[in-house]
């Protein structure tokens, strides 16, 4: 099974054990995280864009 998570965070690693932690409170055991380079890639082209 996978699981997306779109959230916003002070930091990518809050972000991600926060996603972890709510997953294995649900019940479940995580055994990867993986990030959508696609999304990092358009993240930062958009970051670059506005400074």
């Amino acid at each position: 099974m996978s699981v997306r998570f779109q959230r916003e965070s002070d930091s990518l690693d809050t972000a991600m054990l926060d996603a972890r932690d709510q997953v294995q409170t649900a019940g479940y055991r995580v055994e990867r995280i993986e990030l959508d380079c696609g999304q990092i890639d358009a993240l930062s082209k958009g970051c670059a864009a506005v400074h």
